[in-house]
């Protein structure tokens, strides 16, 4: 683990975007959505990489999709059903 849950490794032509919380089973968070754009963009720009595979850090789970508990707790947020300082 690197302690970043979403990073991009790169050997030869390979890139790797990696899936890395186990916690919660590599669930997409908000912050992880919004950094693979610049992470596919800077394997895009690398004109070594011929292929980016997508996987999770471990071979316990490759993903559980998006994470919902902080999406309902941000729904909640916005909807002031939780103080903001309880975030």
């Amino acid at each position: 683990m690197t302690g970043r849950p979403i990073h991009l490794a790169t050997e030869d032509a390979i890139a790797q975007l990696i899936l890395d919380r186990p916690d919660k089973r590599n669930a997409l968070s908000l912050a992880m959505w919004q950094a693979i754009p610049e992470l596919v963009a800077t394997a895009a720009a690398a004109p070594e990489v011929k292929v980016l595979i997508v996987r999770g850090a471990s071979a316990a789970a490759f993903s559980a999709g998006a994470d919902i508990a902080e999406f309902a707790q941000s729904v909640r947020l916005r909807q002031g059903l939780v103080p903001a300082d309880v975030v």
